[in-house]
């Protein structure tokens, strides 16, 4: 699990018979389960996602023995308690749905999920803006606010650190390098807790890990930096319990532009005595187009990289930071590559 050379590949930490275990509506995989027969297959799913990790489906309306094809449902403000009810029927499935939704929830405990990728606007499924109406029957009013589906909610309420999006959402290029970079590393911390860690390498994994945590949460980060140091007073299986609760909910937190321009000097601390005058302008200029919004931060990512390499820089070979998962799910990669030429011409042209 932990790579002897200490590099900073994802793929040095990867496991190719164990990848991100990662669950998933199972419309959005082509599937015939929506309520008029149909499905909902997603792209980046079924043909950039799925060769990356290892999927576990569901559809829940289907599990609940709703049925295909099916009477649509909504959820439905009665006093005040919400509930999942198929209003040409008034069926009402709020029981069914959440003791459905706490079984797999507890599957998917033991099962060690990563994460999962929820369908976008579905009662039971959804995780933002579902709709609630104020009465079952025809032309009711809705409610509009930051509700999830039943389900959703159900499993989240008893895993809150899984990491979990909608698959509208994978269109946005922040959100879905947040969610791919997570998932990895989540999966990386679950098969170094498989394996039985020691102490000492929980701290080469941390060491690994540690500007991809600053990047999310800095004071967090460097607690769970003083907890490694801590002494072994206490039971290890606690001390191991401890950290992963720690660095799981680290994860929770989304990185930011000013967090990563943070991490990129940092970086930058470490071969800026290794480089001349010139060199550390155009760095820094990097560095400072991506806080702008005027390049991708790739360029200064693959800038620092080289020089680190160049340099032989072992702490920076080491850091997950500049390679934390496969380049062809990260967005806007076309993209980051016309930037990555047009900086190498107007090198050439210096």
């Amino acid at each position: 699990m932990i790579p002897q050379s200490k590099s900073g590949s994802w793929e040095s930490w990867h496991d190719p018979q164990d990848p991100p275990r990662i669950g998933v509506s199972q419309c959005l995989q082509g599937e015939l389960v929506r309520h008029d027969g149909g499905h909902t297959r997603d792209t980046f799913v079924v043909d950039v996602l799925a060769p990356f990790v290892a999927f576990t489906s569901v559809c829940p309306e289907v599990a609940v023995g709703m049925g295909v094809p099916r009477p649509t449902i909504r959820i439905v403000k009665q006093g005040d308690a919400e509930h999942l009810v198929a209003p040409s029927t008034g069926k009402d499935w709020t029981a069914e749905m959440k003791q459905y939704g706490e079984d797999q929830a507890r599957s998917y405990r033991e099962a060690g999920l990563d994460g999962f990728l929820f369908k976008k606007g579905s009662p039971s499924c959804g995780l933002f803006r579902i709709k609630i109406y104020n009465g079952a029957e025809k032309g009711a009013s809705v409610d509009r606010r930051n509700a999830k589906g039943l389900f959703a909610s159900t499993v989240l309420d008893a895993l809150p650190d899984l990491a979990a999006e909608e698959e509208g959402r994978m269109n946005d290029p922040a959100i879905r390098e947040d969610f791919v970079e997570r998932i990895f590393a989540i999966s990386r911390l679950r098969r170094l807790l498989a394996a039985g860690p020691s102490r000492h390498d929980l701290v080469l994994f941390h060491t690994a890990h540690k500007q991809m945590l600053f990047t999310r949460h800095e004071q967090k980060s460097r607690d769970l930096g003083a907890y490694l140091g801590q002494p072994g007073d206490h039971a290890h299986e606690d001390f191991v319990a401890g950290y992963a609760a720690a660095f799981r909910s680290i994860f929770t937190h989304r990185s930011s532009v000013g967090r990563h321009v943070n991490v990129l000097h940092h970086a930058m601390g470490h071969i800026k005595n290794m480089l001349d005058g010139e060199q550390k302008q155009v760095l820094l200029s990097r560095i400072e187009d991506y806080r702008a919004g005027q390049q991708p931060r790739s360029i200064a990512l693959t800038l620092i990289s080289f020089l680190a390499q160049t340099h032989k820089v072992e702490y920076l070979l080491g850091q997950l930071y500049f390679d934390p998962c496969p380049r062809e799910l990260l967005p806007g990669d076309r993209l980051q590559r016309k930037w990555l030429e047009r900086s190498t011409d107007e090198d050439d042209d210096d």
